[in-house]
């Protein structure tokens, strides 16, 4: 049988030192300093650059509003890996689209010059965003240069609306030169935006009572001039002759639109209004007349009255501040 292994007092003490003095080293050995993740950085903190005069813009629109706004759909990139000394980086990139994949179905052209910024970035302060309605939110706002969905429309004005969209996770807002603008140019500017603003709103919240009290003042028999339904934004010339084609106001349309090529001769370019066109038109008529002045101005064409009637109602029970 073997003895017992046993220390003494003295090998126990030593023993002791011997395994604190390894614990004390392992302990004291320089670590690589502590760096902060950007796994939860805010892309939406604008800094900034008082040498830039667009830039300095931006930073004091953002101190007022605290909505962060930009001129290109890339805001940051971050390294993800480094493969042999190459970094590879992944992009932050604004999305004008709700789809999963991030298909755009929205189309856009980045702005060719930053000059206009701080004029535009101190009316969109003083005269687009106290007329928001409480709700909602505009997470960052995207300047471009141009803006248009499916196919480009020939004949789009600032009354069509067209001049903003709400996406995931910015609007975007079509530049224009606010410094050469009359107060009534830019009145219809800011109206034409909050038309785009509003179009998504009220089809989020009254969709079936669109398609009953307003969409269908058009559709009705004996209103709508085509076989099929009139806002599948199909040219008149297809299916008529393009000299027997109503005027827009008998249809209830404010204006038809003008799709296609150019060089076409554009009385076979006019082409009914789709849902979208026909909505923000109206939104924007909504945000920029009284119902007097309005009323004056298409007296007589019960249609068209009808329907801006209706896109008031619904735009007021929305939240929106309307004229008058």
């Amino acid at each position: 049988m073997k003895p017992a292994i046993s220390f003494s007092p003295t090998k126990a003490l030593q023993v002791y030192f011997l395994l604190a003095t390894i614990l004390l080293a392992t302990a004291c050995k320089k670590e690589k300093a502590l760096e902060p993740s950007k796994e939860d950085e805010n892309y939406f903190i604008i800094k900034d650059n008082p040498a830039d005069p667009a830039d300095h813009a931006i930073f004091q629109f953002y101190q007022n509003t605290g909505i962060a706004s930009f001129y290109n759909d890339t805001i940051a990139r971050k390294e993800v890996r480094n493969n042999a000394g190459v970094p590879q980086y992944s992009y932050i990139k604004l999305s004008l689209s709700y789809s999963l994949f991030g298909n755009q179905i929205l189309n856009f052209k980045h702005i060719s010059s930053k000059a206009p910024i701080p004029a535009l970035m101190t009316l969109l302060k003083e005269q687009l965003i106290p007329q928001l309605p409480k709700g909602l939110i505009i997470p960052s706002i995207l300047l471009v240069d141009s803006l248009w969905n499916t196919l480009p429309v020939l004949n789009t004005t600032v009354v069509d609306g067209w001049t903003s969209w709400q996406g995931f996770n910015t609007v975007a807002i079509k530049m224009m030169d606010v410094e050469a603008m009359n107060n009534e140019e830019k009145k219809i500017y800011i109206a034409s935006i909050m038309a785009g603003l509003a179009e998504k709103k009220l089809n989020s919240i009254f969709p079936g009572e669109l398609q009953k009290e307003f969409f269908s003042v058009s559709r009705q028999p004996g209103v709508n001039p085509l076989p099929f339904d009139i806002y599948y934004g199909l040219p008149f010339y297809i299916f008529m002759d393009p000299a027997t084609v109503p005027e827009p106001e008998t249809i209830g349309f404010l204006k038809y639109i003008n799709v296609g090529d150019p060089l076409w001769p554009p009385l076979y370019l006019n082409t009914p209004p789709r849902e979208m066109d026909d909505l923000r038109t109206y939104l924007t008529a909504a945000f920029h007349y009284s119902t007097a002045d309005f009323n004056n101005e298409y007296a007589g064409h019960e249609l068209i009255l009808q329907k801006f009637n209706t896109i008031r109602k619904f735009a007021k029970q929305a939240g929106f501040s309307l004229p008058d």
